[in-house]
């Protein structure tokens, strides 16, 4: 397994132990080819819109642009994201979703179906 960074990006290692991995993207793009991944392991993709977690193994993209505009999109697994009110959303094989920062966020997938979604929280607002 292994997360590639690209260029122009920033992202921070908020944490990493043998069972959780959790990184920061603040800008740009990465890359997460997840080979195996134990039940109990969580790899956490927080963005400024949205907080996704990686349950299985797979391939998936990040993109934070300048804007915060965040685009998640799974080429094969799936990851999960909780919005505020508690509901898991599920963003599954050949499927992506959008959010931006402000007040409300809409999700596409790749039917175009839209999901409006509040805010969420996530450990920089704590």
């Amino acid at each position: 397994s292994y997360l590639q960074v690209g260029a122009r990006s920033q992202v921070r290692i908020y944490e990493t132990s043998l069972y959780q991995m959790h990184f920061d993207v603040e800008r740009g793009e990465v890359f997460a080819v997840v080979m195996a991944l134990d039940r109990r392991a969580a790899l956490v993709l927080d963005t400024p819109p949205a907080l996704f977690t990686v349950v299985k193994r797979g391939r998936y993209r990040v993109r934070v642009e300048t804007d915060d505009e965040t685009e998640a999109a799974v080429a094969e697994g799936e990851l999960r994201f909780t919005d505020s009110e508690g509901k898991e959303i599920k963003v599954t094989k050949r499927r992506r979703a959008r959010f931006s920062a402000a007040k409300r966020r809409k999700t596409w997938d790749s039917a175009n179906s839209v999901i409006e979604t509040p805010p969420l929280k996530n450990h920089r607002e704590a």
